[in-house]
Protein backbone atom coordinates (compact mmCIF):
# COMPACT_ATOMS: atom_id res chain seq x y z
CA UNK A 1 0.00 0.00 0.00
CA UNK A 2 1.40 3.42 -1.02
CA UNK A 3 1.55 5.87 1.85
CA UNK A 4 2.51 9.39 2.79
CA UNK A 5 4.03 10.12 6.20
CA UNK A 6 4.64 7.02 8.30
CA UNK A 7 2.03 8.18 10.76
CA UNK A 8 -0.55 7.58 8.00
CA UNK A 9 0.17 3.85 8.10
CA UNK A 10 -2.55 1.68 9.57
CA UNK A 11 -2.11 0.09 12.97
CA UNK A 12 0.69 -2.52 13.07
CA UNK A 13 2.14 -1.23 9.78
CA UNK A 14 5.39 0.69 9.30
CA UNK A 15 6.81 3.00 6.67
CA UNK A 16 9.34 1.31 4.39
CA UNK A 17 11.88 4.04 3.48
CA UNK A 18 13.00 2.13 0.39
CA UNK A 19 9.62 1.67 -1.26
CA UNK A 20 7.60 4.36 0.56
CA UNK A 21 4.96 1.76 1.32
CA UNK A 22 3.36 0.69 4.58
CA UNK A 23 4.40 -2.85 5.49
CA UNK A 24 4.07 -5.30 8.35
CA UNK A 25 6.98 -5.17 10.77
CA UNK A 26 8.52 -8.45 9.64
CA UNK A 27 8.60 -7.10 6.07
CA UNK A 28 10.89 -4.22 6.95
CA UNK A 29 14.05 -4.26 4.77
CA UNK A 30 17.00 -6.36 5.90
CA UNK A 31 18.89 -4.63 8.70
CA UNK A 32 16.01 -2.35 9.70
CA UNK A 33 13.61 -2.80 12.61
CA UNK A 34 10.02 -1.69 13.04
CA UNK A 35 10.18 1.24 15.45
CA UNK A 36 6.79 1.54 17.19
CA UNK A 37 7.55 5.10 18.27
CA UNK A 38 8.13 6.49 14.78
CA UNK A 39 6.13 3.90 12.79
CA UNK A 40 9.13 3.61 10.45
CA UNK A 41 11.48 0.79 9.46
CA UNK A 42 14.82 2.18 10.58
CA UNK A 43 18.35 1.29 11.62
CA UNK A 44 19.03 0.26 15.19
CA UNK A 45 20.21 2.94 17.60
CA UNK A 46 23.87 3.10 18.57
CA UNK A 47 24.83 0.25 20.89
CA UNK A 48 22.21 -2.14 19.51
CA UNK A 49 23.88 -3.70 16.52
CA UNK A 50 21.59 -6.48 15.33
CA UNK A 51 17.98 -6.76 14.18
CA UNK A 52 15.90 -9.72 15.37
CA UNK A 53 14.48 -12.22 12.87
CA UNK A 54 11.01 -10.67 13.03
CA UNK A 55 12.40 -7.09 12.81
CA UNK A 56 10.59 -6.22 16.04
CA UNK A 57 13.59 -5.10 18.08
CA UNK A 58 17.32 -4.52 18.25
CA UNK A 59 19.83 -6.55 20.24
CA UNK A 60 23.45 -6.00 21.19
CA UNK A 61 24.57 -9.64 21.15
CA UNK A 62 24.22 -12.14 18.30
CA UNK A 63 23.53 -14.85 20.87
CA UNK A 64 20.12 -13.25 21.43
CA UNK A 65 19.09 -13.82 17.81
CA UNK A 66 17.05 -16.82 18.89
CA UNK A 67 17.17 -20.56 18.26
CA UNK A 68 18.10 -21.55 14.75
CA UNK A 69 19.12 -18.07 13.65
CA UNK A 70 22.42 -16.30 13.05
CA UNK A 71 23.82 -12.99 11.78
CA UNK A 72 25.30 -13.97 8.43
CA UNK A 73 26.79 -10.75 7.02
CA UNK A 74 27.42 -7.08 7.54
CA UNK A 75 23.70 -6.29 7.19
CA UNK A 76 23.36 -7.01 10.95
CA UNK A 77 20.21 -9.07 10.42
CA UNK A 78 19.37 -12.24 12.33
CA UNK A 79 18.10 -14.87 9.87
CA UNK A 80 16.80 -18.41 10.24
CA UNK A 81 19.56 -20.63 8.85
CA UNK A 82 17.20 -23.29 7.52
CA UNK A 83 15.42 -20.66 5.40
CA UNK A 84 18.32 -18.38 4.50
CA UNK A 85 20.87 -21.12 3.75
CA UNK A 86 19.10 -24.52 3.51
CA UNK A 87 22.38 -26.31 2.75
CA UNK A 88 23.76 -25.27 6.17
CA UNK A 89 20.62 -25.28 8.31
CA UNK A 90 22.04 -25.16 11.86
CA UNK A 91 22.83 -21.94 13.74
CA UNK A 92 26.22 -22.06 15.44
CA UNK A 93 26.46 -21.72 19.21
CA UNK A 94 27.59 -18.10 18.92
CA UNK A 95 24.95 -17.33 16.24
CA UNK A 96 27.59 -15.94 13.89
CA UNK A 97 27.24 -18.55 11.13
CA UNK A 98 25.08 -21.28 9.64
CA UNK A 99 26.64 -24.75 9.48
CA UNK A 100 25.97 -28.39 8.76
CA UNK A 101 25.74 -30.61 11.83
CA UNK A 102 29.39 -31.66 11.48
CA UNK A 103 30.26 -27.97 11.62
CA UNK A 104 28.73 -27.46 15.07
CA UNK A 105 31.34 -26.41 17.60
CA UNK A 106 33.24 -28.91 19.78
CA UNK A 107 30.92 -30.74 22.19
CA UNK A 108 27.82 -29.44 20.47
CA UNK A 109 25.28 -31.21 18.28
CA UNK A 110 22.66 -30.30 15.70
CA UNK A 111 19.18 -30.26 17.20
CA UNK A 112 16.82 -31.02 14.33
CA UNK A 113 13.82 -29.74 16.30
CA UNK A 114 14.99 -26.12 16.22
CA UNK A 115 18.04 -26.26 13.91
CA UNK A 116 20.37 -24.99 16.61
CA UNK A 117 23.80 -26.32 17.60
CA UNK A 118 23.41 -27.20 21.28
CA UNK A 119 25.36 -28.79 24.11
CA UNK A 120 24.46 -32.46 24.61
CA UNK A 121 22.35 -31.74 27.70
CA UNK A 122 20.22 -29.40 25.59
CA UNK A 123 19.28 -32.17 23.16
CA UNK A 124 15.55 -32.98 23.51
CA UNK A 125 14.43 -35.58 26.03
CA UNK A 126 15.04 -39.12 24.74
CA UNK A 127 17.83 -37.89 22.43
CA UNK A 128 21.57 -38.30 22.83
CA UNK A 129 24.42 -36.28 21.33
CA UNK A 130 25.84 -38.64 18.70
CA UNK A 131 29.56 -37.99 18.26
CA UNK A 132 29.63 -39.74 14.88
CA UNK A 133 26.87 -37.74 13.19
CA UNK A 134 27.08 -34.63 15.43
CA UNK A 135 23.28 -34.78 15.68
CA UNK A 136 20.87 -35.17 18.58
CA UNK A 137 19.56 -38.67 17.87
CA UNK A 138 17.46 -41.34 19.56
CA UNK A 139 18.97 -44.45 21.10
CA UNK A 140 17.75 -47.94 20.22
CA UNK A 141 14.14 -48.58 21.23
CA UNK A 142 15.20 -50.77 24.17
CA UNK A 143 17.76 -48.32 25.55
CA UNK A 144 17.68 -45.33 27.86
CA UNK A 145 19.31 -41.90 27.60
CA UNK A 146 21.75 -40.81 30.30
CA UNK A 147 21.18 -37.65 32.31
CA UNK A 148 24.01 -36.00 30.39
CA UNK A 149 22.51 -37.00 27.01
CA UNK A 150 25.92 -38.41 26.11
CA UNK A 151 25.28 -42.16 26.36
CA UNK A 152 22.71 -44.81 25.51
CA UNK A 153 22.14 -47.12 28.49
CA UNK A 154 21.02 -50.72 28.52
CA UNK A 155 19.53 -50.84 32.03
CA UNK A 156 17.47 -48.45 34.17
CA UNK A 157 19.93 -48.70 37.05
CA UNK A 158 22.59 -47.26 34.76
CA UNK A 159 20.85 -43.89 35.17
CA UNK A 160 22.87 -43.49 38.35
CA UNK A 161 22.09 -42.58 41.95
CA UNK A 162 19.27 -40.11 42.35
CA UNK A 163 18.07 -40.51 38.76
CA UNK A 164 15.10 -42.32 37.23
CA UNK A 165 13.29 -42.69 33.94
CA UNK A 166 9.90 -41.19 34.77
CA UNK A 167 8.60 -41.20 31.19
CA UNK A 168 9.92 -42.10 27.76
CA UNK A 169 13.55 -43.19 27.87
CA UNK A 170 15.18 -40.16 29.49
CA UNK A 171 17.01 -40.42 32.82
CA UNK A 172 16.15 -37.43 35.02
CA UNK A 173 17.75 -36.22 38.23
CA UNK A 174 14.81 -36.59 40.59
CA UNK A 175 15.48 -33.58 42.82
CA UNK A 176 15.57 -31.35 39.71
CA UNK A 177 12.64 -33.01 37.98
CA UNK A 178 10.33 -32.94 41.03
CA UNK A 179 11.69 -31.40 44.25
CA UNK A 180 8.73 -32.89 46.15
CA UNK A 181 9.86 -36.40 45.11
CA UNK A 182 13.65 -36.09 45.17
CA UNK A 183 14.61 -39.76 45.56
CA UNK A 184 15.10 -42.33 42.82
CA UNK A 185 13.35 -45.58 43.71
CA UNK A 186 15.24 -48.87 43.66
CA UNK A 187 14.20 -49.74 40.11
CA UNK A 188 14.98 -46.24 38.79
CA UNK A 189 11.59 -45.98 37.13
CA UNK A 190 10.06 -43.39 39.47
CA UNK A 191 10.92 -40.41 41.64
CA UNK A 192 9.46 -40.61 45.14
CA UNK A 193 9.40 -38.77 48.49
CA UNK A 194 11.52 -40.39 51.22
CA UNK A 195 8.61 -42.20 52.85
CA UNK A 196 7.74 -43.98 49.59
CA UNK A 197 11.04 -45.79 49.24
CA UNK A 198 10.31 -49.50 48.84
CA UNK A 199 9.89 -51.66 51.93
CA UNK A 200 13.30 -52.52 53.31
CA UNK A 201 15.03 -49.52 51.72
CA UNK A 202 15.93 -46.13 53.19
CA UNK A 203 16.26 -42.69 51.61
CA UNK A 204 19.95 -41.83 51.41
CA UNK A 205 20.11 -38.05 51.77
CA UNK A 206 23.59 -37.86 50.23
CA UNK A 207 22.80 -39.76 47.03
CA UNK A 208 19.05 -39.07 46.77
CA UNK A 209 18.63 -42.78 46.22
CA UNK A 210 16.45 -45.41 47.90
CA UNK A 211 19.07 -47.91 49.09
CA UNK A 212 19.36 -51.07 51.13
CA UNK A 213 20.75 -50.74 54.62
CA UNK A 214 23.96 -52.60 55.52
CA UNK A 215 23.50 -56.28 56.24
CA UNK A 216 22.43 -56.86 59.83
CA UNK A 217 20.60 -53.55 60.18
CA UNK A 218 16.94 -52.62 59.65
CA UNK A 219 15.09 -49.70 58.08
CA UNK A 220 13.30 -47.18 60.29
CA UNK A 221 9.54 -46.69 59.99
CA UNK A 222 10.01 -43.40 58.16
CA UNK A 223 12.66 -44.82 55.78
CA UNK A 224 15.14 -42.16 56.88
CA UNK A 225 17.78 -44.25 58.64
CA UNK A 226 19.29 -47.66 59.25
CA UNK A 227 18.90 -49.03 62.76
CA UNK A 228 21.11 -51.51 64.59
CA UNK A 229 18.33 -54.00 65.29
CA UNK A 230 14.59 -54.56 65.38
CA UNK A 231 14.60 -53.43 68.99
CA UNK A 232 15.34 -49.90 67.75
CA UNK A 233 12.17 -49.70 65.66
CA UNK A 234 10.54 -47.55 68.33
CA UNK A 235 7.37 -47.62 70.38
CA UNK A 236 4.43 -49.17 68.55
CA UNK A 237 6.59 -50.51 65.75
CA UNK A 238 7.95 -53.95 64.99
CA UNK A 239 9.86 -55.80 62.35
CA UNK A 240 6.96 -57.59 60.73
CA UNK A 241 8.45 -58.35 57.35
CA UNK A 242 12.04 -58.57 56.20
CA UNK A 243 14.13 -55.59 57.33
CA UNK A 244 11.41 -52.92 57.47
CA UNK A 245 10.16 -51.46 60.75
CA UNK A 246 6.41 -50.99 60.56
CA UNK A 247 3.89 -49.30 62.84
CA UNK A 248 1.77 -52.09 64.28
CA UNK A 249 -1.44 -50.10 64.04
CA UNK A 250 -1.02 -49.30 60.34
Amino acid sequence: MQCGPATDCDENLFGNPNTHECVKGDFCPTGLYSNPATKICEACPSGSSYVTVDHSSCISDKKNCGLGSSVLSSDNQCKYCKIAVPSTPFASLDHSSCVIAMGCETDSYGNQNNFQCVAAEECPDDYVGNSSTKLCQKCASNQFVSVSHLACLNFLEDCGNGSSVVYGSQCKICIDYDPSSPFANVCHNACVPYYQCESGYYANMETNQCEACPIGTVVSVDHLECLASKFDCGNGASLLNGTQCTNCES
